[in-house]
């Protein structure tokens, strides 16, 4: 029996829509090999678009509030 290796990534695209992808190979730089030809593969068609690729988001937001609600919100983690 031979060994396969599979990497699975989940991506979301500007529609919204999740979908997996799946890179096999027998050893695991045929996978790694896959992956980054997958790259390749999109940054071409984002060219060819004239599209920006999509950037993860770091899930931090900059929100400004009062010194009075900073304060209260403060407070109510102390308590927890």
């Amino acid at each position: 029996m031979h060994k396969r290796f599979v990497l699975r990534q989940k991506v979301n695209s500007r529609l919204r829509a999740s979908l997996v992808i799946t890179f096999e190979g027998a050893t695991f730089a045929e996978v790694e090999q896959a992956f980054r030809d997958s790259i390749d593969d999109y940054l071409a068609f984002c060219a060819q678009r004239g599209e920006p690729p999509d950037r993860p988001y770091s899930g931090k937001i900059a929100l400004r509030v009062s010194p009075e609600t900073h304060r209260r919100r403060r407070a109510l983690r102390r308590r927890v």
